[in-house]
């Protein structure tokens, strides 16, 4: 489901105009934003939580040039569903 389906199923279930839900929306996805760029831990009941986690550097090897080398530390999102998510989803 892309998008434009979302919104457009979001605006037939709520029965709102698109835009207004466009621009919903798009401010929940910026909030979402924001909180995984400043690591902040945030919860959606019934749904999962977010959070960032640091990847400690690891040592790799490339096949092109035969040699080993260093994957930097980064900083990923990381998504845990709801016991209550999983259970609907079996």
């Amino acid at each position: 489901m892309n998008t434009p389906e979302i919104l457009k199923s979001l605006s037939k279930r709520l029965q709102k105009p698109e835009a207004e839900i466009a621009h919903v929306f798009k401010a929940a996805v910026q909030i979402f934003q924001e909180n995984l760029v400043n690591h902040n831990y945030f919860r959606i009941p019934n749904f999962g939580s977010f959070d960032t986690i640091e990847k400690s550097h690891r040592l790799a090897y490339n096949p092109h040039y035969k040699k080993k080398m260093i994957i930097p530390n980064k900083v990923v999102a990381l998504f845990r569903p709801s016991k209550a998510l999983k259970d609907k989803v079996k």
